[in-house]
């Protein structure tokens, strides 16, 4: 019997726990690198993903080589929270005939920022997106005291397909709320913010119901040159399916930036005392209520 640790996430109504195994060896032909080589993911991704003891969905998937992807996002909203607003659109050609498409967007929270799964789960049923976690989210702990994080999200909302003569633009949206922890206070006087930096995501995309004109493709084939990995099917399903990695161009940066502010180290004593103030002149006034309240109510 294999060691097992649970972490759980939650996605929808419900909580899921996904129970880690040790990664088993996979087939060399699914994309599964070591290394970074700017075409595939991360190790460390990979390694997550490949912890996830789910069943093999065995669905062949509809083999496509997209000829351009375009990613776009932005952030609305300011302070603490934030919405992080990300489209991608992907231009097949007709001639693979995918009945269907579905994305999956890999993000890397750094430790300044943190999405709250709950609140994320309650906003499915409002188009918000699943969203999976390989660990737990301390929603309390301050920025200089919590790690990063990487979350599965799958768009709820079906994407639009738009036919362009022989060619086919599939465009998929999602917005996905996130918090800005506190940073620890700066002993630099002019210092009043701190800086924190949400790298692009890694896009997959899944294609199913190909017809007879169609090409199909299974963990064996990767003859399109797109690296391929196991990862759940949606944020509900306890099963894996195949995803292709949509390139991005390493020139294209979509790293969003935000400024969190920040205390002064030099105001410690002043808010200290005034806290202590605060505390004392409220817990008097609590004291006089009570018993201006006790001594009307006593009988003459």
């Amino acid at each position: 019997m294999h060691s097992k640790s649970s972490y759980c996430v939650v996605c929808s109504r419900f909580v899921v726990c996904l129970w880690v195994v040790a990664a088993s060896q996979t087939d060399a032909r699914v994309a599964v690198r070591d290394h970074f080589d700017g075409k595939g993911l991360p190790a460390g991704i990979v390694e997550q993903l490949r912890s996830i003891d789910n069943e093999d969905f065995g669905e062949d998937s509809c083999k496509i080589v997209p000829k351009d992807v375009q990613l776009t996002r932005h952030s609305s909203r300011s302070g603490f929270h934030r919405d992080i607003h990300t489209s991608v659109s992907v231009l097949l050609d007709q001639s693979h005939h995918c009945t269907s498409c579905h994305l999956l967007l890999i993000e890397r929270l750094p430790g300044g920022l943190y999405v709250d799964l709950y609140q994320s789960a309650a906003a499915v049923d409002f188009g918000g997106p699943q969203i999976l976690a390989f660990e737990e989210i301390d929603l309390e702990k301050p920025a200089y005291l919590s790690a990063g994080h990487t979350i599965l999200v799958y768009p709820s909302s079906s994407p639009q397909i738009i036919p362009q003569g022989r060619e086919v633009v599939v465009n998929f949206t999602t917005e996905m709320p996130i918090h800005l922890r506190y940073h620890r206070p700066s002993a630099e006087p002019d210092a009043h913010s701190a800086h924190v930096s949400l790298p692009s995501p890694y896009a997959l995309i899944r294609c199913t119901g190909a017809s007879h004109i169609g090409t199909q493709t299974t963990a064996d084939d990767d003859a399109d040159g797109l690296p391929v990995y196991k990862a759940p099917c949606s944020g509900t399903s306890n099963t894996n399916c195949l995803w292709r990695l949509l390139p991005q161009s390493p020139r294209e940066n979509h790293e969003l930036h935000f400024q969190v502010p920040v205390g002064q180290q030099s105001h410690t004593l002043l808010v200290t005392v005034v806290t202590i103030l605060a505390t004392i002149a409220g817990t008097l006034a609590v004291l006089v209520t009570m018993f201006r309240s006790s001594t009307k109510a006593k009988p003459d």
